[in-house]
């Protein structure tokens, strides 16, 4: 139980609470919100379904009054389980103290630790039911209202949910079983290659075994000895990449004292045996630049041996391969970190570099000094011709022409799909810091107006640009659907914010008549195979209406 003196720092009767938003994301089948920066404190309130939040802290089962606390400068990301719908309500809030200066006056001032206010991490349990959700159902909808009364009752109401959360980090409840949970699961990823058993993990949880084995799965959606397997798997993968070591040998690090058990296993987690996996990857095929280059490089069955990482802005990458890819250069910011990648890159002795022509001359040629370097061709080739010079590089052209025709089989099936909702003229649009952009770039273009074959909203029939449009304009535009991309940095997180809740964007057509989709930037803004098969398979999804 949270003790009283774990809120002594904070005087709370000197909070204040601003509620700055809520928005609702409602998704099916799988279908995600991608990870995103909170720039204010953010209270995820699940109202029905299931899905999957991934946090800073770590991946949780969402449930209903269950509610999740993301701080500023956090990052946060929400996927709906397969099979299943989800709706979660996303409140974003500021943070005030309340300040009496000499005169007995008193001021307001941002709280310089917001998020110390609340103890634990992970899902917190509030009571009554129903009642976090219903909250937040009357702040979204009082905070657009005309009325100031009704506004001022969206902060009251904010605060109440803010008094929820604290009060219940006083009381303890079932958030603490959710923190031991935590501490198992910790466990297994530090102590891996031991004997672990139920009941230790139990313990350790402070559960009963019974009790534990039903929680573990109910929470993070795998069994504690499934999920130990995993952990194992991963270990072994990278140990297979990095070391020349005895099959035996990597069997023992990893917890199986008996190879060809390990083996067994090995072959049902990845579909191959440990010796063919070791033979896949004797090539060892690097991609410096951009992170799309693994997306060329994964239809041809190839996973690159290093390549351009980074948790939030290429996350697919990192969740399906990352533990496949034996060195991660640093994806942020386009490869910022130039030289230090290189030096990683020469450390690790490939046999090939793949790279993209935008490179600077001498990254180009210390590549040329590491190793034999294939230089993609640009974009303006075009998707396709880029795919297949690469196979031909690589003696993979039919492992190209296969993934080419299972991708056109797809595609087809999507445009008829479609064409049951008549012909949609679709406009791009971008937001940067405050102004909206009419948008094009490789990726919209070949997806929606060649292999989708839609209608272009916007004028200007080809090209990359970014056209400014003033919400006038933009209201004359006729489209049937609007995707609108916005730029994950600060300054523009904060206008979108600020303009949902304005006037004259709620009274705009595109919105009163719900014609708007979200669209993030991974894979919408990658121009890769890949990323074009994942827009791809969101597409019916955009067009058809399922999406809020």
């Amino acid at each position: 139980m949270t003790s009283r003196s774990q809120f002594a720092e904070n005087d709370l009767g000197s909070l204040v609470v601003r509620v700055k938003g809520v928005d609702l994301f409602s998704g099916v089948d799988g279908q995600k919100l991608e990870q995103q920066l909170a720039t204010l404190a953010t209270i995820i309130v699940p109202v029905s379904g299931s899905g999957e939040l991934t946090s800073d802290t770590g991946t949780y089962s969402l449930r209903q009054d269950h509610l999740h606390i993301c701080p500023p400068g956090g990052t946060f990301g929400i996927q709906t389980e397969q099979g299943s719908e989800l709706s979660v309500y996303i409140a974003s809030f500021k943070l005030l103290e309340l300040q009496e200066d000499e005169h007995g006056d008193y001021a307001t001032a941002n709280m310089e630790q917001p998020a110390s206010l609340f103890v634990r991490k992970g899902d917190i349990h509030v009571q009554p039911a129903g009642r976090a959700a219903a909250l937040c159902r009357e702040m979204a909808r009082q905070l657009g209202s005309s009325d100031e009364l009704e506004r001022l009752r969206a902060q009251l109401q904010g605060a109440e949910l803010v008094y929820m959360l604290l009060s219940t980090e006083r009381e303890g409840t079932d958030a603490e079983t959710a923190d031991a949970l935590q501490l198992s699961k910790a466990y297994i990823d530090k102590h891996y290659y031991e004997e672990i058993t139920i009941e230790r993990l139990a313990t350790i949880a402070g559960l009963s075994s019974k009790y534990f084995v039903d929680l573990f799965k109910k929470t993070f959606g795998v069994s504690a000895f499934d999920y130990l397997t995993q952990v194992r798997m991963k270990q072994a993968k990278q140990l297979m990449l990095r070391n020349e070591l005895k099959l035996r040998d990597i069997a023992f690090q990893v917890g199986y004292h008996d190879e060809f058990y390990f083996s067994r296993k090995f072959k049902k987690e990845f579909g191959m045996p440990p010796s063919a996996y070791i033979k896949k990857r004797s090539l060892k095929i690097a991609a410096y630049g951009s992170s799309a280059l693994t997306g060329y490089l994964l239809p041809l069955g190839i996973v690159p041996y290093a390549a351009p990482l980074h948790p939030k802005w290429t996350s697919y990458y990192c969740e399906h391969h990352g533990v496949d890819i034996a060195v991660h250069l640093d994806a942020y910011r386009h490869n910022l970190h130039k030289q230090a990648n290189l030096d990683k890159l020469a450390g690790a002795s490939p046999d090939l570099i793949i790279s993209n022509p935008e490179l600077e001359p001498w990254e180009k040629e210390k590549l040329k000094v590491i190793a034999p370097t294939f230089e993609l061709p640009d974009d303006c080739l075009g998707w396709r011709d880029k795919l297949l010079e690469l196979a031909g590089r690589l003696e993979q052209r039919e492992a190209a022409e296969l993934w080419l025709a299972s991708f056109d089989h797809k595609a087809r099936k999507t445009r008829n799909q479609l064409r049951q909702f008549g012909k949609r003229r679709v406009l791009v649009l971008k937001l940067l810091k405050d102004q909206l952009y009419a948008h094009n770039y490789y990726s919209f273009n070949s997806l929606l107006y060649e292999e989708l074959e839609l209608l272009r909203a916007y004028p200007r029939e080809e090209g990359c640009y970014n056209v400014p449009l003033g919400l006038e304009e933009l209201d004359r535009i006729e489209a049937d659907c609007v995707l609108l991309l916005i730029c994950k940095e600060t300054e523009t997180l904060e206008h979108w914010k600020r303009l949902q809740q304005s006037v004259p964007w709620m009274s705009l057509r595109i919105i009163r008549e719900n014609r708007l989709r979200l669209v993030p930037s991974e894979p919408w803004r990658e121009y890769s195979p890949i990323a074009l098969e994942r827009m791809l398979d969101e597409a019916a999804g955009l067009f058809s209406g399922y999406r809020p």
